[in-house]
């Protein structure tokens, strides 16, 4: 699979949707989040990061 990108993240309170383009041909996906990253939790803590243990999705595409 080629192309993957998140295309919008939405919700409110403590629940996120993360909505991702797949890209083109097949392959797997898996949302991981970098040591970079710039999350907050609602005191304003400092997610620390890496996260990658996430569910992974596998793409099947005709």
């Amino acid at each position: 699979m080629t192309g993957a990108s998140i295309f919008g993240v939405s919700g409110t309170g403590t629940t996120r949707s993360v909505t991702v383009l797949t890209g083109t041909g097949s392959g797997t996906i898996r949302l991981d989040v970098r040591n970079t990253a710039t999350i907050n939790d609602a005191a304003g803590n400092a997610v620390v990061g890496p996260y990658i243990g996430g569910e992974t999705y596998t793409i099947v595409k005709p």
